[in-house]
């Protein structure tokens, strides 16, 4: 009888986890169903408020960061890499070309940080108006314009856009066309990448004032 009880018990609570599971994926499901998003929890984060969190937001503009400089780096919760890194990255008023590969020296540099600390954020600093020559980006572009599509932007008169930024350090600077739908997908494809083999967490996306089109 106590045997029997038991498990009448063990059922009765089985019943209980399992029902309110059951009917908790149905709904989930239903709402799947309708076109209703379902989001995950949001996560939790790997700080205290018991201490100040820190963050770096800048380059060295004459070679890339130092063991020291990782380490210390590492001790940072956000990391942003400005797009002057390096000699080749912060080569002015005229740019250096696509070669210089900006990018890859990014994703050295949070490799490293990551390795030490992976819950520091990392952040790639990438303008969402100005084409910068040295990204690797720059070099995307000009293939997709010599094939005859358009990605950048053009006056009245048909001619590139051209300008000086940051009061002309850079200069022979094109911008983005975001008319364009090969714009938008160039674009999303260099995040992509970025955050899929680059150890970047996020994008700093300089002089963005609104939510891409297609964007997640």
């Amino acid at each position: 009888l106590i045997t029997s009880q038991i498990h009448h018990s063990q059922n009765l609570t089985m019943m209980r986890i399992v029902l309110p599971l059951a009917v908790g994926l149905t709904v989930a499901a239903a709402q799947l169903q309708q076109g209703v998003h379902v989001y995950p929890a949001k996560p939790v984060p790997d700080f205290s408020w018991e201490h100040i969190p820190i963050a770096f937001h800048g380059a060295n503009r004459n070679t890339t960061f130092s063991d020291d400089d990782i380490a210390d780096l590492a001790k940072y919760s956000m990391v942003t890499i400005e797009k002057w890194y390096t000699a080749c990255g912060s080569k002015h008023p005229i740019q250096n070309g696509p070669w210089c590969d900006v990018e890859s020296k990014f994703f050295d540099a949070f490799g490293k940080i990551k390795a030490i600390n992976p819950n520091v954020t990392t952040i790639m600093y990438l303008n969402t108006m100005f084409n910068f020559a040295m990204y690797h980006l720059a070099g995307v572009v000009e293939q997709l314009e010599a094939a005859g599509t358009r990605v950048l932007l053009r006056d009245k008169h048909d001619e590139l856009v051209v300008l000086c930024n940051d009061g002309n350090y850079y200069c022979n600077v094109t911008n983005f066309d975001w008319t364009q739908q090969a714009c938008v997908d160039m674009w999303l494809d260099e995040v992509r990448n970025a955050t899929t083999i680059g150890h970047v967490d996020g994008i700093f996306a300089d002089h963005a004032s609104a939510q891409i089109k297609g964007s997640p």
